[in-house]
């Protein structure tokens, strides 16, 4: 076999088009980003070059500013409800808007959380007569105290860091987490 006809490792070299259409980039960024950017490239089946380039693409197709919310505090809250929601169809199925029974616990879960950051704030303490859905909101309110009260540790976890970022952009609604009682 000649030295042209050798295979090579690794992908074939790029043509001159293809060159033009890419560009080498270098960054340097701390170290638990890498982690949790390599966390989500794995869970999204993907190298991490694949999911810089995905997230890239996401933020300039996509755009989600905190100025279309009127402030932050307003943000972090559908944050909040954002993450709740998310967390509901990973954990219980896609079906959140098509079956009745799993809609209204999402309302319930979306209504406790607002009277949880409302003018009485705090989170409830468990009744016998709560639903599913304050139950829920309860657990992820839980979640947020804990982090607000001791850090997230070494708890690197995509949500716990979710977290952190929401409490410090709630500002002074997040004073309102605390045990009602």
């Amino acid at each position: 076999m000649s030295e042209n006809q050798k295979r090579g490792r690794g992908r074939p070299p790029l043509t001159d088009e293809e060159r033009v259409q890419k560009t080498r980039f270098t960054s340097v960024i701390p170290t638990d980003l890498t982690k949790r950017l390599q966390e989500s490239a794995d869970q999204n089946k993907r190298n991490r070059n694949a999911e810089v380039v995905a997230r890239l693409e996401e933020s300039f197709s996509q755009p989600l500013f905190r100025a279309d919310f009127g402030d932050t505090e307003v943000f972090a809250l559908c944050r909040v409800i954002g993450r709740m929601i998310h967390r509901y169809k990973v954990f219980e199925g896609d079906f959140l808007f098509e079956d009745a029974g799993a809609h209204a616990e999402m309302k319930d879960a979306i209504g406790a959380l607002l009277d949880a950051f409302g003018p009485d704030g705090g989170i409830p303490e468990p009744t016998p007569d709560e639903t599913a859905g304050q139950r829920r909101a309860r657990s992820n309110l839980t979640a947020m105290l804990r982090i607000k009260q001791h850090g997230r540790g070494d708890d690197e976890s995509a949500d716990a860091v979710a977290i952190e970022e929401t409490l410090d952009e709630l500002g002074k609604l997040a004073d309102k987490l605390v045990p009602k009682g």
